[in-house]
């Protein structure tokens, strides 16, 4: 009787695990993305088109909702409960902290970055936007510091190979 009510507490926790892993890659793939949209849009901006520009400024803004909408979903489940001992737990809570302020930038971008009609003109963009997207990286940066080595706390085990 007691192995079924150990059987039964074990999935959950390998459950929510792999659930916050799997969130965690999804984040890193978002972040990455919008990397990827930050060098795109630096790239040679001062001779690039008006079009071109507001073209780039919409795959930064996309990029930064894509981003907050996976931070959004690592989130919950990072708060609802804590997913290692001791030593990891101070870095689970940094790692809540740094989610936190980047999920707020990520909202910021969309904002800043909207590029419907009359919003947002090309000069502006080709002013702040660098020093903007600058701030973001940092941001970025002190997440995936907390992040990488928290994912390694709840990664599922590797799967032993056949002897």
């Amino acid at each position: 009787m007691l192995w079924v009510i150990l059987a039964l507490q074990a999935p959950p926790d390998s459950a929510a695990r792999a659930m916050v892993y799997e969130r965690l890659q999804v984040m890193t793939e978002s972040v990455g993305a919008l990397r990827g949209a930050a060098a795109h849009f630096r790239r040679d901006l001062d001779r690039a088109s008006i079009q071109l520009v507001l073209a780039r400024a919409g795959e930064v803004r996309s990029s930064c909702a894509n981003a907050r909408i996976a931070g959004d979903s690592l989130a919950s489940p990072l708060a609802a409960r804590t997913y290692t001992p001791s030593r990891g737990e101070r870095d689970q809570r940094a790692l809540m902290q740094e989610l936190v302020a980047l999920r707020r930038a990520l909202q910021n971008c969309e904002r800043e970055w909207d590029t419907r009609p009359g919003v947002l003109r090309a000069d502006s963009l080709r002013a702040w936007g660098p020093f903007r997207l600058n701030a973001l990286e940092t941001l970025m940066r002190r997440y995936e510091q907390l992040a990488v080595p928290f994912s390694g706390f709840v990664a599922p085990p590797e799967p032993e190979s056949p002897r």
